[in-house]
């Protein structure tokens, strides 16, 4: 059976992803804390692990075909001393696509994710392909974020 075809229409990252009702497919969700800069304490101490973040992402079925398709996100600091460094990854676990409806949307918390430092921090969306050798991860989308000290 083929897997089924998809195109990334929304990947964001925010602070919560509240359910507005009973979980199921249909309900909708409230995105708290959307932004680009995310403000801690002037004292904090590295590595700081305080903030916890959600990604969400909507997914537009492009084809036909119906299952489950599996997914993980890398998080990178681009501002690491000797260059761009993972600092996180992890398999999110797999979304179900059905011919009952072309659109799916799902949210995960990011945690635990330890911030090394002050920067911008990428958390990139990937779909996990079964390949003969063993599970290969490819890129789909990507969010930034910028933590920063509190002036």
């Amino acid at each position: 059976m083929a897997k089924p075809k998809f195109h990334v229409q929304h990947f964001v990252a925010c602070l919560n992803a509240a359910w507005e009702g009973a979980p199921s497919p249909r309900t909708l969700r409230t995105l708290e804390g959307v932004g680009y800069t995310y403000l801690i304490p002037p004292d904090t101490e590295f590595p700081f692990e305080e903030l916890e973040f959600w990604v969400y992402a909507r997914f537009y079925r492009t084809g036909s075909g119906s299952g489950l398709r599996g997914f993980a996100l890398e998080t990178l600091w681009h501002d690491a001393p000797g260059g761009v460094r993972s600092v996180g990854s992890r398999s999110l676990g797999s979304v179900r696509f059905n011919d009952r409806s072309r659109v799916v949307s799902a949210a995960w918390p990011v945690r635990p994710l330890v911030f090394p430092g002050t920067g911008t921090y990428e958390f990139q969306l990937q779909v996990e392909l079964e390949r003969s050798w063993g599970v290969e991860r490819k890129a789909l989308r990507s969010e930034f974020v910028r933590i920063e000290r509190h002036p």
